[in-house]
């Protein structure tokens, strides 16, 4: 199971339909509209308009044609015929086509599309497995709600028997609603009546008419359901020659009439809306929504140690940051609010930072001095990065600065063996001894270069501080999993062991490949914890020991524009994700602190679409009210779930916290063409109810306890929410409105720094042995619950 072509998949494919394509392929076509509209023509069928979300099956040797006038984007993908009738059964009707089915939800074959799609394209043999996994998923979901299920019992007595038996299967599928007759499948079979009737009693035990009138049934159910089309037009859509006829039909099978029939089935029928509504007095999410029910149940006398490493690292972008007083008054602020450990920053060693004295051979450190000095006030250690950007990094041109590396150049080691004599006259070895350096490797950097610069530097750094530790190469997991194994064994050949190995997580960025910028895509709402658990399988075989890896740069999103990083959809992520892998991984950097000037890569970006915890206007995002309620969690671990996580500080002191991550919509980031907008952001998620979680602690002291209650939402602690709320309800257009959000009051920025906080609750209640707590947790929040035994 090594190559992609054992997979029953014989190409999966997205593209536009710029010019009008005809096919008719021997596989079944599974296609889904990403983007715009497309026209699609089946043999016998009417022209149908597929839009956005649309999902189509074809059927094998069924002609089609696409034509389109606009912008659009297919998705599509083909299954062998083999595949299908292996598991389904050789008889099987796959009834999946969205247009014609308004009414009813398409969402789990979108997601299982999607995320076919983002393992198939993926590079290595890894996730081959994972596709087989999601295909028998499809198939299954294929097989509950989208097959025709029809009383035959079909037997062959010889191979020419069989093959006749699948071309009168194959005719009545295509024609079953014309005014077919035993008659006129005879004459395109070149048969006689008689000795066609013979034939189809023989294999399929059941009468010709009979079996088309179930098959017209079956279809006109679908109709029934999930169409408002009128009982009459059903009847004649699907062969009925009149609604008698259909009626007549109908009441045999069911018992009731198709009116009756549509009336039951209004009860049980889910509708495909994918995102809330906004109305005239706010933008948030209805309430007035079915939850899901899940109750927890632990005994708090059983406990083992929990990992406390969930933001003990945070980005700061270029040291020169460290130079402005707004910056330093925001980091500090950050440290007295979250568990800061190390800080990592980039061009601290550089000619920016360490210029030259003119006229004599040695260096000026007053930079240096006053950005180490106000970490070493803060008992925050340096994680230093020397790869990117780090010599002579104030370039205008960012295609000439970001790829250019130093691992070799002269005149860094020169710098950099002056900046290490310095650090070690000047502060306590007990404080330099716990730093930590980094060399990432540029992409247009080659391995050899890569590995002779590395072994330079760490000599050279292990002379003057041989406690630091020292690591790489910051391997991007957007670019190929080929790349990750060709650094393990580079250091493997060159028998290096490094102190770690270091990664970049990002689930939707661009990249630069092939001279062109490449959008990449990791769909899959578990792809931290999936990528982890390889690469630490990997590093295992590679050196045959476990050696840390270091996520030193993460975020959910890259893309500039969006709005993805300072929604509420990223304090959840950060929850998910960061619960998921924290045992396996000791440190992760969240990129980044705030959006400064030098932070943001597009000059363009507005104040409300960056990718820090703090924004440029310096107020706080879900992001980083998420991870002070991850600081809160205790040493002790009682239970973890899936969405949930209970831990414990004292013998009687308790933290629960809860959160519901809604995943990418299934055409979120499929397409290029998407394009981002303040009003649209939530339609990039899935539409899923909340969940209302229930926790029984039980095995606790008994005595009166205090409950503090933090919640996080779109309504609490949500800054962009607040200016989404501001646009909709106002009437000048979008644009304009972020053209004015560029230059915010003072006032109103006040205002919002000290009001967009998590909503903080207390209540007191008095316990015998077992305390239950619960709340709705809707899409997108998070909900911390610290439980204190007060006597």
């Amino acid at each position: 199971m090594n190559e992609k072509a054992e997979l029953p998949l014989t190409s999966l494919m997205q593209y536009s339909v710029e010019t009008p394509i005809n096919f008719c392929h021997t596989t079944y076509d599974i296609l889904c509209i990403l983007s715009g509209s497309v026209k699609i023509s089946l043999e016998r069928h009417e022209e149908r308009i597929y839009n956005h979300h649309d999902v189509l099956i074809i059927h094998p040797n069924q002609y089609a044609t696409f034509s389109s006038n606009e912008k659009n984007e297919i998705l599509h993908m083909r299954l062998l015929p083999s595949f299908i009738e292996k598991y389904l059964g050789m008889d099987s009707i796959l009834f999946c086509d969205s247009s014609l089915e308004p009414n009813r939800s398409y969402l789990a074959v979108r997601r299982l599309l999607s995320n076919i799609s983002w393992r198939y394209n993926t590079d290595g043999p890894v996730y081959n497995l994972a596709i087989y996994s999601l295909l028998f998923e499809l198939l299954d979901l294929l097989n509950q709600e989208y097959t025709l299920k029809l009383p035959l019992s079909i037997e062959y007595k010889n191979e020419r028997q069989k093959e006749r038996s699948f071309e009168i299967l194959d005719y009545i599928r295509q024609n079953y609603n014309q005014p077919i007759t035993l008659t006129t499948l005879a004459e395109h079979l070149h048969l006689s009546v008689q000795y066609l009737s013979k034939i189809f009693k023989d294999c399929f035990n059941i009468k010709f008419n009979e079996y088309v009138n179930q098959l017209r049934i079956q279809y006109a159910e679908h109709d029934l359901c999930y169409s408002d089309k009128s009982v009459t037009e059903i009847a004649l859509n699907h062969g009925f020659t009149n609604v008698a006829t259909f009626n007549k039909y109908f009441r045999t099978i069911h018992g009731c009439t198709p009116k009756e029939y549509r009336q039951n089935s209004k009860t049980t029928f889910s509708s495909d809306q994918e995102t809330p509504q906004l109305n005239e007095r706010n933008v948030y999410l209805s309430t007035d929504v079915t939850k899901e029910t899940r109750h927890i149940t632990v005994d708090c006398s059983e406990t083992a140690a929990f990992s406390q490493n969930l933001c003990s690292m945070i980005n700061l972008g270029f040291a020169k940051n460290l130079l402005s007083v707004s910056f330093q008054k925001q980091l500090t602020q950050t440290v007295h609010e979250l568990p800061l450990k190390y800080v990592r920053i980039e061009g601290l060693i550089s000619n920016a930072m360490i210029p030259r004295l003119s006229e004599q051979d040695s260096f000026y450190f007053a930079s240096i001095e006053t950005v180490l000095n106000l970490l070493y006030q803060l008992h925050l250690i340096p994680f230093i990065e020397l790869g990117k950007n780090s010599y002579n990094y104030l370039q205008n041109n960012t295609d000439q600065w970001i790829f250019r590396g130093y691992s070799t150049n002269s005149k860094f080691h020169l710098l950099l063996e002056a900046f290490l004599k310095y650090v070690t006259s000047h502060y306590d070895a007990s404080w330099y001894n716990q730093w930590v350096f980094e060399l990432w490797n540029p992409p247009a950097e080659s391995l050899d270069i890569y590995m002779k610069g590395y072994q330079s530097i760490h000599k050279l750094i292990q002379t003057y501080i041989p406690s630091a530790k020292f690591g790489g190469p910051g391997h991007n997991t957007g670019m190929p999993s080929t790349n990750f194994l060709d650094y393990l064994e580079l250091f493997s050949k060159n028998q290096i062991i490094p102190d770690f190995i270091s990664v970049h997580i990002f689930t939707a960025q661009y990249l630069l490949q092939d001279q062109k910028q490449k959008l990449v895509r990791l769909l899959d709402p578990n792809i931290f914890s999936i990528q982890v658990s390889w690469m630490k399988r990997k590093i295992t075989q590679f050196f045959g020991q476990d050696i840390p890896l270091y996520i030193t740069e993460y975020n959910s999103s890259l893309i500039p524009g969006s709005y993805i990083n300072n929604s509420c959809y990223q304090a959840a992520f950060l929850c998910h994700n960061l619960l998921a892998i924290h045992e396996q991984i000791p440190l992760s950097g969240y990129w980044m602190l705030t959006d400064t000037l030098s932070n943001i890569e597009s000059p363009k970006s507005y104040q409300i679409n960056g990718i820090g915890l703090i924004t440029a206007s310096r107020i706080r995002t879900p992001g980083y009210f998420a991870l002070r309620l991850l600081s809160k969690l205790g040493g002790r671990l009682i239970e973890q779930g899936d969405n949930y996580c209970i831990t414990q500080t004292s013998e009687n002191s308790y933290q629960v916290i809860a959160w519901h991550c809604v995943p990418f919509s299934s055409s979120a980031f499929l397409s290029n063409a998407e394009e981002h907008s303040l009003r649209k952001m939530y339609k990039h998620y899935e539409h899923m109810p909340p969940l209302q979680m229930i926790f029984h602690l039980n095995n606790i002291s008994s005595g009166t306890y205090r409950i503090k209650r933090s919640l996080l939402d779109r309504f609490h602690g949500s800054y962009l929410d607040i200016q989404l709320g501001e646009l909709v309800n106002g009437n000048i257009d979008e644009e304009t409105f972020l053209y004015e959000k560029l230059s915010p009051f003072p006032e109103d920025m006040n205002y919002l720094s000290s009001a967009c906080i998590p909503e903080e609750r207390v209540l007191y209640m008095q316990v015998k042995d077992r305390l239950t707590v619960t709340s709705p947790i809707h899409p997108h929040n998070v909900c911390l619950w610290e439980i204190t035994n007060q006597y």
